[in-house]
Order: C-alpha cells, then sequence, then structure tokens
C-alpha cells in the first residue's frame, strides 16, 4: 500500500500511541513543507509491523526527494519552536499576573 500511495503522490506517515511533545507543530511542518500527512491511528496499533513497514517506505522516498532527513529536521524544530511557545506563555502569564496584582511580586522580592 505504501508503494502504491508513494507513487500516485500520496505521502503519508502512520503514527500511534501517544503523542510525543510538540506534535501539532510536526504534523503542520510536514504538512506544509513537504506534503507529508501525519495521519494518527490512535493509541494502540494491533499490528504495527505494518505501520513500521510502510513508515520505513514513505520516509525513505521522502528523505531522497528532499536529500535530507526531513522528518529528523521537523523533530527538531517542532521540539525547539513548542519549547520557545512555553516560555514565551509563562512569560506572558508572569506580565498578566504582575500587572494584576502588582503587590503579590513586591511581597515575594521582599520589597
Amino acid at each position: 500500500m505504501a508503494r502504491y500511495d508513494v507513487a500516485h503522490g500520496r505521502f503519508k506517515l502512520l503514527v500511534y500511541g501517544l503523542p510525543a511533545f510538540g506534535f501539532p507543530e510536526y504534523r503542520r511542518l510536514l504538512r506544509e513543507r513537504y506534503g507529508v500527512e501525519v495521519v494518527s491511528l490512535g493509541c494502540v496499533a494491533t499490528d504495527g509491523s505494518y505501520t513500521n513497514a510502510y513508515d520505513r517506505v514513505v520516509t525513505a522516498v521522502v528523505n531522497r526527494r528532499f536529500g535530507r532527513d526531513v522528518f529528523k529536521e521537523s523533530s527538531d524544530e517542532a521540539t525547539k519552536r513548542s519549547q520557545e511557545n512555553i516560555r514565551l506563555n509563562c512569560k506572558m502569564s508572569a506580565a498578566a499576573s504582575e500587572e494584576a496584582y502588582p503587590a503579590s511580586s513586591r511581597y515575594i522580592e521582599g520589597k
């Protein structure tokens, strides 16, 4: 089935299990940059050997087409972006908290 999909220009990565950190960004990057659709099969795959064999065919073709490991590259970038988003959200949350409760930070800092 993977060879058929690839021959018809359909690139899908089949995944199962709990999503990894940064998964939504990883999925978006693969779709937008490389035309790879990430298909989640749920938490448990009844036969992981089919999924793994399918993914081996697709990843080999896509990596050959782009001349590098686009899956690792996308995973690394998705993780980095997700970490940056968490840091940014924490800063924004702290700033909003300070704005709403200015005395609380003075109390914590001992002012």
